[in-house]
């Protein structure tokens, strides 16, 4: 039984940055998938970003190999091309999923959501700048502690149950909506 006296503040920022990093984990995952797809199929069919994916000569040259041979090594390749990369910034998943699909995915969340424009900002921009502040908060929360900036930095930003929950909805639809749009 917990009590209102218990505080529960580091098992919502931990459950923030794991749906954070579960969300990365599935554009590395979605994108490595739909590469080897796109991999066997005529160069025509190709979206526009999969063609700028760069494969250094020695991983392609292997005379005598065999066509599966050359998925491994092309998953190989994407494996460590990416495996340090973040996707978790708007810009980036735009980029991972420009790799495997001419879909602009901002505009396309920002449909989905009916995400409206603000000022001088387009609704893509406006949903880009609302996934920006999720990912902020999850840096905060990882490489900060959550801690306030202002002196004596000792006080953490508030963090409920209410918060992290709106915070992984959101994550799970925007990977739905992605998932589906790919």
């Amino acid at each position: 039984m917990v009590t209102p006296a218990v505080d529960l503040s580091d098992l919502y920022r931990a459950a923030y940055m794991q749906g954070v990093s579960a969300f990365d984990h599935f554009i590395h995952e979605e994108v490595r998938v739909r590469m080897l797809e796109w991999h066997g199929r005529p160069q025509s069919t190709w979206p526009a970003g999969f063609a700028t994916f760069k494969i250094p000569i020695s991983s392609t040259h292997q005379a005598g190999r065999s066509v599966p041979d050359a998925a491994v090594r092309f998953e190989a390749e994407i494996r460590s091309q990416h495996g340090h990369l973040s996707f978790q910034h708007p810009d980036k998943v735009a980029a991972a999923c420009r790799l495997v699909s001419n879909t602009e995915i901002w505009q396309t969340i920002a449909a989905a959501l009916g995400t409206k424009k603000q000022g001088k900002l387009s609704p893509s921009q406006v949903a880009k700048k609302d996934w920006g502040l999720i990912i902020d908060r999850r840096n905060l929360i990882v490489h900060e502690a959550d801690l306030d900036p202002t002196p004596p930095r000792s006080r953490r930003y508030p963090i409920d149950k209410e918060m992290t929950d709106e915070a992984l909805q959101k994550i799970g639809l925007v990977t739905r909506l992605i998932a589906a749009s790919l």
